[in-house]
């Protein structure tokens, strides 16, 4: 747990969980695996055990309650809250923590939709037939059907490129939210939502998903071993947003940037490449590089910034 966070989006993070298992190629290269071993240092709930040991921690539930000062909060920056090892019960804590500490924004990541929609499933069973009266207090919050969705609670998935995108985002969407959201980080590919419908069993109705999204954050991929990210992908993104009014946040461009951007690091770049529009490495001669291949530098986290074609993108939901 941490009241100040430095990741761009939020501004305090809440572990209630900690541990993960990967479940895609966006996962290859996770953060808070490579944070695991600095953190077993700091945190004694975190040693003696590995990442991929998920483990609840009821000792931290009611933390947020504790912070006065409303702030948006990021549940889970070191696991997954709907991970098939975090049981149904403990998910309703966390949620029950959540509707109690009505100052905060709780913003809830997954890439694990599938468990979302069905644990909001037994919620409305839970909602109908009270099989949690034995014990009142958690009874009290899932009996009232009105709660949902709770105001201050924002669902996100993360899809790092079109098959995650096609797969999970229509999940999200089967999820009452008061808002939710798409964390595209690491983007590892193009993502179009040309011909992804809302409701495809009637492709006449015309809406499409994005138009169901309200907030979208992209962000290219940190670390040692980290993937570029092309800049048309997240053109394409940020103009697919403009196009239907959704927020759009730039994140980062991660450890990679394309050569044109800082021309003057060209003498002490670590490494680079030739990136297609496709996400596949060009390893031919420069000068007959394919349309639209980007030549990218490797020159760290901390060498790159958060602009995209020159410009901050900052926008939240309702321009928060």
């Amino acid at each position: 747990m941490a009241d100040r966070s430095k990741i761009e989006w939020t501004d305090a993070t809440w572990n209630p969980v900690t541990g993960c298992t990967k479940v895609s190629p966006g996962c290859k290269h996770c953060y808070a695996e490579r944070e695991w071993p600095r953190m077993q240092k700091l945190v004694p709930a975190y040693s003696g055990r590995a990442f991929t040991t998920v483990r609840c921690h009821p000792e931290r539930i009611k933390q947020p309650l504790r912070w006065r000062r409303p702030r948006r909060v990021f549940v889970n920056s070191m696991s997954d809250l709907f991970h098939h090892d975090v049981p149904d019960s403990f998910i309703a804590d966390v949620f029950r923590v959540m509707r109690e500490a009505r100052q905060h924004t709780f913003q809830i990541l997954t890439k694990r939709p599938e468990r979302a929609v069905q644990w909001f499933s037994k919620i409305r069973e839970w909602n109908s037939c009270m099989v949690y009266q034995r014990d009142a207090e958690r009874a009290d919050f899932v009996g009232k059907a009105d709660a949902w969705p709770l105001p201050n609670v924002w669902i996100g998935i993360s899809v790092e490129d079109q098959a995650a995108a096609d797969e999970r985002i229509p999940l999200l969407l089967k999820i009452s939210a008061a808002v939710r959201f798409l964390s595209v980080e690491p983007m590892l590919g193009p993502i179009s939502f040309e011909g992804m419908f809302a409701n495809p069993s009637n492709p006449a109705d015309g809406t499409n998903m994005l138009e169901c999204i309200d907030w979208v954050i992209v962000g290219g991929e940190s670390g040692p071993n980290a993937r570029p990210m092309h800049p048309a992908w997240g053109r394409s993104l940020r103009d697919q947003c403009e196009v239907v009014g959704v927020p759009f946040l730039f994140k980062q461009w991660g450890a990679w940037e394309a050569a044109n951007v800082h021309p003057q690091m060209i003498p002490v770049y670590v490494k680079s490449c030739i990136l297609n529009t496709d996400g596949t490495l060009y390893h031919g001669p420069s000068q007959s590089r394919p349309c639209g291949a980007e030549g990218m530098l490797w020159v760290g986290r901390k060498a790159t910034n958060r602009l995209l074609d020159g410009a901050e993108h900052n926008a939240y939901p309702g321009g928060k």
